[in-house]
């Protein structure tokens, strides 16, 4: 089973299964309330290693994300939407996406 990620954006981001090792998704709920279906939270985890081409650096995914990483969180670009598929047998078998 392998993942591929996609962060759209000013400087999209796409991983394939070459670089991601493992993804978790969590989904959260408030423990103390009873209406625990209008407030819920997710989250995606995610390891793998970060490749770098040499000579590339325009379209580099690895670059991008660390450019992503240093965004403000008071900047409209900070928030983005990300998609994972999870490939087995060389098809798409689930798909998360996060607006």
């Amino acid at each position: 089973m392998g993942f591929r990620l996609e962060i759209d954006g000013s400087g999209p981001v796409k991983l394939s299964e070459r670089c991601i090792k493992n993804v978790e998704f969590r989904s959260e709920i408030p423990e103390d309330s009873n209406a625990r279906a209008t407030d819920n939270g997710a989250s995606l985890k995610i390891w793998g290693k970060m490749l770098f081409s040499l000579g590339g650096e325009e379209q580099d995914a690895t670059l991008n994300m660390a450019k992503w990483s240093v965004v403000p969180s008071e900047s409209a670009d900070s928030y983005r939407k990300v998609k994972v598929d999870v490939i087995s047998a060389s098809q798409v078998v689930r798909q998360i996406t996060l607006p």
